[in-house]
């Protein structure tokens, strides 16, 4: 035989041959017979009907039995044909022909031979094609397993893309490979997603705007083949340089979740298409991608969830990082909850102080008033379940739970399902966090677990801002107990003590209410004042006046029995549910109270109920030492105020001679003599030096003396003894100018006393002599027979007489000796008429005054004598003011009291009458002003005066019971103060007595008296 033929199914295409072996066939012939229908010509015959065929003579066989067989034989000049079909186990797997240009006969032994090579070469087909599908088939695991060994290291959809195409590209030796992503965009239905030596005709942007042809068989679903990708729609037109020698084009969709997400494209170099097994791999190779991409897509969005819930836990974080305030962090916590899930409500809720209660404390969508009020039993609610199992309770629909039905408060706001969470901390469930809608939902466990990670960062927070709250609340206790203490160190008063700690203890417990008491002084802030005065009371008829601290957490449940109960209706008036009360204790003595409360149960900690205890110690001491410091003031008080009473100037100084203390005497004495203030060094003192005073006294005085400002101080200094050297000085200042000037007065009024005691015995006698003289000479005047001559003589002996007798007058009025007839005088009257008779009598430019109020000024007094006085002054202050002036003459009615200074130290208590005569002369030079009522001193110029006018005045004044005083300063005149003994008011209709004319004799008998006999004698003479 010189040719041979062997055709085997196409796989990939069924219903048609393919020629898997030949030989001796030209190459026109090879590929005119590479394909060949199945079900035509003797060789689909054979295929069909696995019966042999011999044609001896093929050239004359009808075209209809042979098909194309006999073209290809004949133009290898083969006339004789035999064909038999490759068995396998009775199937047909194939067709051998052979063909020869000889003709003759086959013998039955050459058909036995093809049949049994037909036969063997079926099983070797059938091997081969096993083992050849069996390559596949493992390669195709390999590639699955390399695809999704590389598909399960990444979840981002792009790389997962990028490793299935790299898989793809190097198990099937593809020319390029691509990925169309499904868009939502009708007009542009794909989108390139990512590519592998993507040719550039595919790079234009809108290349993938539409389906190709085998894109858009795609979409109906299964693997589409294009022999020729670059007729498709789309690429018509592109050069071939274009395609980078793609030939082969596959397209196969893929689906993720039932639903088309894309198009993988591949692609083969000429020579090369893609099989059935290479097919079904990118089927199975799709589905492993869709797998993928649905894993990456969950992954992604898990990730933007786990994102979105990162960003909420972070920015919660970060808010609740920055909060210290316990209701701050639930707040806080509320709203994240409250924006994550979507709830209706969002409640925190915390156990009471009974631990029987939880009670909300936070929460989101509540209103104000149900925070402390909305509380629910733990034994039987779901918060409490899961408060004590610390698991989460999901209730779809709260209405049909029966074992924990859902509470009354959530029923009334339309609650249908919720879910709760743990508060977990570190040592144990905190509370719970609760969420709740009015619309039926179940939370999945995404939205779970994201929950209970809010639950624990606020946890979390809740303990660290307790923690924080816990050191500021110490913090504020060592605060307040330090304010206490400096309070009570600094106080003064037991009142403001009581005010500032309980301010101070409130505000470090964070509380409003509470009282303070120590014996019949209290303090309260945010109760009633009618506690205050009740508290010694409460607490002795309830037991609490204790000498330690009693801490009630509930006044509601304090049992009948115990010995409190007796408080509970008034705390309960009150509006107090949880009281801390210590005692305030002095040398082991209760003297009052503090008490801090609370109108909700509270739970006091060791820490507060030692806090109040040492507020209490601290104010005990502090009472106890307020009142020794009372003491001490008041002894204080009783010092100063004799240093204050005290004429003389008290004044202590230290050791570097500084001004410590005056009394308000030495600060008025200083201001004069030292001008220092407390603090100052004392250097000076009334312009000596002070170590002067340090020294003894002068010899023969007790003490120093310094002046200032016609102002004679006395200065002792007494130094304060601290070992060798003296600690400080006491100095005592006296003010003795008053003292001096009494003693000048007293000294004057003894020199003038008696200077007239013996000027008035003198002038006694001469009186009585000048009487004779007088008597006899007035006798010899009347005598006829006196001569002319000697009546002159005796006429100037008795006008000398006269002037003598004035001046003996004047002398006996000095010297107190006159004869004086004193009658109650009406001043005011008297001086009227004395200023009429000085207005006529003195200078026209001497303008003379009369002052006087509404008073009464009676006094007993001779009214002879007391216009001698006036005159006398009024003459001399004419003297002064030679170029005139005004005479002031004043009347006052002065009261001095037995405790008060008189005008001058020598005047007794009593009612007085002041006349004041004050002239506007030129005053009286200070060196004279002491003896100006001295008998026969004078400044006058020599004959024009005696020197016994202002004698005679102070003797008149003397011998009238009263006293005088002259004030002077030069330039600016000189005044005269008489004080004349008042007598008492008159009452309404009665005036000063009158005098009566003297009465008539009527023959009676004179007696004379007169010790001194030539005067007696005269006298008796005159008379008969």
């Amino acid at each position: 035989m010189e040719a041979g033929a062997i055709y085997l199914p196409v796989e990939e295409t069924p219903g048609r041959l393919r020629l898997a072996a030949q030989r001796g066939l030209s190459a026109e012939s090879a590929v005119a017979m590479a394909r060949l229908p199945a079900d035509e010509g003797f060789i689909g015959q054979i295929y069909r009907t696995g019966e042999s065929i011999v044609l001896e003579d093929a050239p004359s066989s009808s075209e209809r039995s042979v098909g194309r067989s006999p073209h290809a034989l004949h133009a290898m000049g083969c006339r004789l044909l035999a064909a038999v079909p490759l068995r396998f186990r009775g199937e047909v797997r194939g067709v051998l022909g052979v063909g020869s240009r000889r003709y003759r006969a086959f013998s039955q032994e050459d058909l036995t031979f093809l049949a049994a090579a037909g036969d063997q070469l079926g099983s070797s087909v059938e091997n081969t094609r096993l083992r050849r599908e069996a390559d596949r088939h493992l390669r195709r695991i390999e590639t699955l397993a390399t695809l999704a060994e590389r598909l399960n290291r990444t979840a981002e959809t792009g790389e997962v893309l990028d490793e299935a195409l790299e898989v793809l590209t190097t198990q099937l030796g593809l020319t390029t490979c691509w990925f169309l992503l499904r868009t939502d965009d009708p007009s542009r239905p794909f989108t390139l997603a990512t590519a592998h030596h993507l040719p550039p005709a595919l790079q234009v942007e809108g290349a993938f705007g539409g389906a190709c042809l085998c894109q858009a068989m795609a979409l109906r679903g299964g693997v589409t083949e294009a022999v020729n990708a670059l007729s498709c729609e789309r690429l018509e037109g592109k050069p071939p340089e274009a395609t980078q020698g793609l030939y082969h084009h596959a397209t196969v969709p893929v689906y993720s979740g039932g639903q088309l997400v894309g198009l993988l494209n591949l692609g083969l170099p000429q020579g090369r298409h893609f099989d059935l097994d290479e097919l079904g791999l990118l089927n199975t190779a799709s589905e492993t991608l869709g797998v993928a991409l649905e894993r990456a897509r969950l992954h992604e969005r898990l990730k933007a969830q786990r994102l979105e819930e990162q960003e909420t836990l972070l920015r919660l974080s970060q808010t609740l990082v920055g909060l210290t305030d316990p209701q701050a962090v639930m707040e806080a916590t509320a709203q994240t909850v409250q924006n994550a899930l979507g709830a209706d409500y969002v409640s925190l809720m915390m156990p009471d102080p009974t631990g029987r209660w939880l009670v909300l404390a936070g929460g989101a969508g509540w209103e104000p008033e149900m925070y402390d009020r909305y509380r629910v039993e733990i034994a039987h609610s779901w918060e409490g379940y899961v408060f004590r199992h610390q698991e989460p309770i999901q209730q779809v629909d709260v209405r049909q739970d029966d074992a924990l039905p859902c509470p009354v408060v959530l029923q009334e706001r339309g609650v249908v399902s919720g879910i709760t969470v743990p508060l977990r901390g570190k040592g144990g469930t905190i509370g719970t966090l609760g969420v709740h809608t009015v619309q039926p939902r179940r939370f999945n466990a995404d939205e779970v677990r994201l929950l209970s990670l809010i639950a624990n960062h606020a946890a979390m927070a809740l303990e660290r801002a307790r923690e924080h709250q816990a050191v500021r609340a110490g913090e504020a206790r060592y605060r307040s107990l330090n304010a206490v203490i400096a309070a009570a160190v600094a106080a003064s008063d037991l009142s403001g003590l009581l005010k500032a700690a309980l301010d101070h203890l409130l505000q470090a417990l964070g509380l409003e209410m509470g009282a303070i008491w120590v014996g019949d002084q209290y303090s309260v802030r945010g109760l009633p004042q009618v506690i205050g005065p009740l508290s010694a009371q409460i607490a002795r008829a309830t037991g609490l006046e204790f000498l330690s601290p009693v801490a009630v957490e509930d006044w509601q449940a304090v049992a009948e029995d115990d010995p409190l109960a007796a408080a509970v209706p008034m705390m309960v008036r009150f509006g107090l549910r949880a009281s801390l009360t210590a005692p305030i204790v002095v040398e082991g003595r209760s003297i009052g109270g503090l008490s801090v409360a609370a109108p909700a149960p509270r739970a006091w900690t060791p820490e507060e109920i030692a806090l109040v205890e040492a507020v209490g110690q601290q104010l005990g001491s502090a009472a106890a030492r307020l009142r020794l410091l009372a003491r001490i003031r008041e002894q204080a008080r009783q010092v100063r105020q004799i240093m204050d009473t005290v004429p003389e100037g008290m004044i202590l100084l230290d050791g570097e001679q500084r001004l410590l203390l005056a009394n308000p005497t030495a600060q008025d004495y200083l201001a004069l003599l030292a001008d220092v203030q407390v603090g100052d060094p004392l250097t000076y003192l009334g312009g000596r030096p002070f170590e002067e005073f340090l020294a003894p006294p002068p010899m023969g005085m007790n003490c120093h003396e310094v002046a200032q400002d016609d102002r004679t101080f006395e200065v002792v200094v007494q130094p304060i003894e601290a070992g060798a050297e003296a600690a400080g000085w006491v100095l005592v200042l006296r003010d003795v100018t008053r003292e001096r000037e009494v003693q000048q007065r007293l000294q004057t009024q003894d020199r003038l006393a008696a200077v007239g005691q013996l000027a008035a015995g003198i002038a006694h006698d001469f009186n009585n002599i000048l009487a004779v003289m007088t008597l006899y000479t007035q006798m010899a005047l009347q005598s006829p027979q006196l001569p002319s001559r000697a009546r002159e003589h005796l006429t100037t002996v008795a006008q000398q007489a006269e002037r003598a007798a004035d001046l003996i007058q004047q002398i006996l009025d000095f010297g107190r000796r006159s004869v004086m007839e004193p009658r109650p005088l009406a001043l005011v009257p008297f001086l009227e008429n004395l200023v009429r008779l000085l207005q006529g009598a003195l200078s026209e430019a001497v303008r003379v005054e009369l002052v006087y109020g509404s008073d009464e000024y009676t006094v007993n007094a001779d009214a002879t004598r007391l216009q001698q006085v006036f005159m006398n002054l009024a003459l001399n202050a004419r003297d002064a003011m030679p170029e005139g002036g005004t005479l002031r003459i004043g009347l006052e009615r002065v009261q001095v009291g037995t405790r008060q200074p008189p005008p001058l130290p020598e005047m007794p208590p009593g009612e007085w009458v002041r006349v004041t005569v004050a002239d506007t002369g030129g005053g009286i030079p200070s060196d004279v002003l002491p003896r100006i009522f001295e008998p026969f001193f004078t400044t006058k110029p020599l004959g024009q005066g005696t020197g016994l006018g202002l004698a005679q005045v102070y003797g008149i004044v003397k011998q009238h019971g009263g006293y005088i005083h002259v004030e002077s300063r030069m330039g600016q005149g000189t005044t005269f103060f008489l004080y004349l003994p008042a007598l008492p008011t008159s009452r309404p209709g009665e005036g000063p007595p009158t005098g009566s004319s003297p009465e008539q004799g009527r023959g009676e008998t004179i007696l004379v008296v007169e010790d001194d006999e030539t005067t007696r004698r005269a006298m008796v003479e005159i008379l008969e």
